[in-house]
């Protein structure tokens, strides 16, 4: 499913291959990387438009603040990720398959009102997930999306 690509490197510096911008003349890597403060909160910057296939994949993030021009996360994007909390934009139409999968530190997701599309196995196996509020704007949810979600409570 993922490469060796679809990481941050050793720095944790994001490269052009993570993260898709609006306006594709602009340089993404620099000022437009993702900021880690201790490697545990990571706060994208307005114009980021897609978090991309494995982007996170594992990272050892406890939040993550995705701005309002982030309209779709990508296949595996935090997938096995330490991710306890993470506030979704209200633009935000696309979770892609196991998106979140494996994240079994997440307790609560609240999902945008405008989310269209929730992958196949979005949050598979998020062990202590509690709370999920699914927004009327829901289209699509993806078989097992909350599979093995066994504290769930939607």
């Amino acid at each position: 499913m993922c490469n060796d690509s679809c990481r941050a490197d050793r720095n944790n510096q994001l490269t052009s291959s993570f993260l898709k911008r609006e306006k594709k003349t602009d340089n993404i890597t620099s000022p437009y990387i993702a900021i880690f403060d201790g490697q545990e909160i990571v706060r994208f910057p307005e114009g980021i438009t897609e978090i991309a296939e494995c982007g996170f994949l594992g990272a050892p993030l406890k939040t993550v603040i995705l701005p309002d021009t982030v309209t779709s996360i990508g296949r595996a994007a935090f997938l096995g990720s330490a991710i306890e909390s993470v506030i979704l934009p209200d633009g935000l139409q696309t979770i892609d398959d196991y998106a979140f999968a494996a994240c079994l530190h997440l307790r609560k997701i609240f999902l945008p009102q405008g989310l269209e599309h929730i992958g196949t196995g979005a949050f598979l196996g998020c062990a202590r997930l509690e709370t999920a509020v699914l927004p009327d704007s829901a289209k699509f949810i993806g078989k097992e999306a909350f599979a093995l979600c066994r504290n769930l409570k939607m």
